[in-house]
C-alpha cells in the first residue's frame, strides 16, 4: 500500500480485517468507516448481527445460536488488532493492552464477550487470538484489497455491499495462493504471516 499517512493505512487494515473476518464467518457488514484523522474507525454489522448482539448483552443463558455467536463476536474482535500488528510489524499486545491503543476496545469487548460465556477469560482470548491469526492470514488479499478501497475511498467508507464485492472478488486470488507458509504465534503476541 503506498499511501503517506501510516494511522490512515493501519485504522483501514484494522477495519478491512473485521468486516473480512466477519463476512468468514457469516457475519455481514453494513458499513465501514475510518476517519482521515483516524480518531475513530468503525465497522458496523448488519441488523441481524446487531440484533444478535443486543440479545447477547441482555441473555442470562445463552442458547446454541448466541453461544456460536459469542465465539463469532471474539474472534472477529481479535482480528482487527492481530491484522494490524501485522501490518505495522509490531507485537499485538502493543494495539491491544493500552487504554489509548487502537485494540483497546476490542479487547474490552471481548472481556465482555467472555463475562457472557462463563469461561476461562484469559483461556477464551488466547484461543480467539488463535483462530483470528488463522484468518487473517488465510484472508490477507481480501484485507488488503478492502483496506485500500477505503483509503482510495473520497470519504474512507464502503457501504456492506461495496465491502462485501470486493472481499469477493479476491476469493481466486487466495485460491491461486494456497502454497503460503504457516502462520505462526509467539508466545510474546507477536504474529507471522506470510508475504
Amino acid at each position: 500500500m503506498t499511501h503517506e499517512n501510516w494511522e490512515l493505512i493501519s485504522a483501514s487494515i484494522h477495519e478491512a480485517a473485521h468486516s473480512v473476518v466477519a463476512f468468514r464467518l457469516g457475519i455481514r457488514t453494513a458499513s465501514i468507516r475510518v476517519r482521515e484523522k483516524c480518531t475513530t474507525a468503525r465497522t458496523n454489522f448488519s441488523a441481524e448481527a446487531e440484533t444478535l448482539y443486543s440479545r447477547l448483552c441482555a441473555a442470562s443463558e445463552l442458547d446454541s445460536e448466541l453461544y456460536q455467536f459469542a465465539h463469532h463476536a471474539g474472534v472477529i474482535a481479535a482480528a482487527g488488532y492481530i491484522a494490524e500488528a501485522h501490518q505495522r510489524e509490531v507485537d499485538f499486545n502493543q494495539i491491544r493492552d493500552q487504554p489509548d491503543a487502537p485494540g483497546y476496545s476490542d479487547l474490552q469487548s471481548m472481556k465482555r464477550v467472555c463475562a457472557k460465556l462463563n469461561e476461562d477469560e484469559s483461556s477464551l482470548i488466547k484461543k480467539w487470538e488463535s483462530e483470528a491469526v488463522q484468518l487473517v492470514k488465510d484472508n490477507w488479499p481480501p484485507i488488503e484489497a478492502l483496506a485500500e478501497a477505503l483509503i482510495e475511498s473520497p470519504v474512507h467508507a464502503l457501504n456492506g455491499e461495496e465491502a462485501h464485492q470486493i472481499i469477493s472478488s479476491q476469493d481466486s486470488v487466495g485460491e491461486r495462493n494456497t502454497d503460503t507458509e504457516p502462520c505462526s504465534q509467539g508466545t510474546s503476541g507477536s504474529v507471522d504471516l506470510p508475504g
